[in-house]
């Protein structure tokens, strides 16, 4: 056996990964009479590599169990059955006959020693993930390609954290604010989008999530494939879950914590990937908050009773002034500038006209 393989075999039995195969090698190798040695500098050569500072604490009975552990999970898992060490009166016909015995022993010594010199028996490194985060401040759009090749478009006043290389089993980033996200499909890897206590799960779909702090709801709207929605509570309620299928919306409403779906266009809420802002009997409210954050402005609304006016428009190519107006001819409102920003108040005059119509 090369030197290359012997170092590969050492590092795949501490963190866990060697096969049947692999652990018989392993055996037959520490059996070796001039094994002891050779275990020595390679364990010196990983040791100078690595640089890991493991707490060291050497227990003989503690290592012997794990030995036994992973000789009997790798049997077991290869034919099916449940081993066991057996008292003298029992069967032979066991796990840890004299050749298995053989070999624990052997280990014992010579990787035993140098695992309470080196590292802390058995303890697999953490994944350590290193993330990147992107924010887009208001009036910007940016698009993202993270590790897996998913892509992602960020809405305006948003951020996303994700890691320069994703997990070993789950793809896991961290949203506030808007984006939609094309998400590459592996079955073995779900992919998860994380906004506070809200959490979107998927194998390879294309949705939309909008989760904005000041929002009184967190939102996703799916296009294509499938997601599942796990809400977790804090408090004794409980946690929501919800499933979505292509054309569907799920609402989830902080103040009352409940989920709700239904069917939508779902241009209506991803249009703004093309650079299109679309209201569908959107209230004022909401109307404002996106333009304050498409256009990178101030608005403020002065009269509570022009809130709930309803909205249905889009814009695309039209200037902050523009769209204004176009609001204003739609609704009794009229905008005013001011030092601090954009003011919409009531057209007094107008209602008035309107109501006696």
């Amino acid at each position: 056996m090369s030197n290359e393989g012997k170092t590969g075999l050492l590092i795949k039995f501490y963190k866990h990964q060697l096969n049947d195969d692999e652990l018989i090698q392993l055996f037959e190798w520490i059996n070796h009479p001039e094994a002891a040695d050779e275990i020595q500098e390679e364990m010196d050569r990983l040791w100078e590599n690595k640089q890991q500072n493991y707490p060291v604490r050497f227990d003989q009975q503690r290592i012997f169990e794990e030995i036994k552990k992973k000789i009997n999970g790798h049997e077991t898992e290869k034919r099916g059955h449940d081993f066991r060490m057996e008292r003298p009166e029992e069967k032979k016909n066991t796990l840890f006959n004299r050749k298995y015995l053989k070999y624990a022993a052997v280990i014992l010594f010579p990787i035993a020693i140098l695992a309470g010199s080196y590292f802390a028996f058995y303890r697999p490194s953490p994944e350590k993930i290193s993330y990147i985060k992107t924010v887009v401040p208001k009036g910007k759009k940016e698009k993202v390609i993270l590790a897996d090749g998913t892509r992602v478009w960020l809405n305006s006043e948003s951020t996303l954290r994700y890691p320069v290389k994703m997990g070993r089993k789950i793809r896991k980033v961290f949203l506030t604010g808007e984006a939609f996200f094309d998400v590459t499909k592996n079955k073995k890897k779900p992919f998860v989008v994380v906004a506070n206590n809200f959490s979107v799960r998927v194998l390879g779909t294309a949705f939309d999530v909008n989760a904005y702090p000041d929002n009184n709801s967190i939102q996703t709207v799916l296009v294509r494939g499938k997601v599942s929605i796990h809400v977790t509570n804090d408090n004794s309620s409980g946690s929501l879950n919800a499933i979505l299928e292509p054309g569907e919306r799920a609402i989830y409403e902080r103040s009352s914590n409940k989920i709700g779906v239904q069917e939508v266009d779902t241009k209506q809420f991803t249009s703004w990937m093309k650079g299109r802002l679309v209201f569908k009997k959107t209230p004022l409210t909401e109307v404002v908050k996106r333009l304050n954050r498409w256009y990178n402005v101030n608005i403020c609304i002065h009269d509570d009773s022009i809130k709930s006016y309803l909205y249905t428009v889009s814009f695309k190519k039209e200037t902050l002034q523009q769209a204004l107006s176009i609001l204003q001819k739609m609704t009794p409102i009229v905008y005013v500038k001011t030092g601090k920003g954009i003011l919409i108040e009531q057209d007094k005059g107008r209602s008035k006209k309107l109501m006696r119509l």
